[in-house]
């Protein structure tokens, strides 16, 4: 599964505190719904251009934006899924 990690970045990178999302969405020019989704890990899909912007407003790389652990589940677990075994 793929996190946001957007609350870290803003805890790490602002001035002195953490960055309000109201504050990100000003310097960003990005809707505050768009950072607040980003922010709690509601945002289904983001744009390209949306990670270029928080990565120039935070001075970041596009990898420190996410984390990534693999999540099985019961459909991960199906046999259509599941690499072929070796011969």
């Amino acid at each position: 599964m793929v996190r946001f990690r957007l609350h870290i970045l803003m805890a790490e990178k602002g001035p002195g505190r953490p960055y309000r999302i109201s504050e990100i969405a000003r310097i960003s020019g990005l809707q505050a719904n768009t950072v607040s989704g980003i922010y709690n890990n509601k945002a289904r899909r983001i744009d390209t251009a949306t990670i270029d912007t928080l990565c120039e407003v935070l001075e970041c790389e596009p990898g420190d934006l996410f984390d990534y652990s693999p999540d099985l589940t019961s459909h991960d677990l199906r046999s259509d899924h599941l690499p072929s075994p070796q011969a």
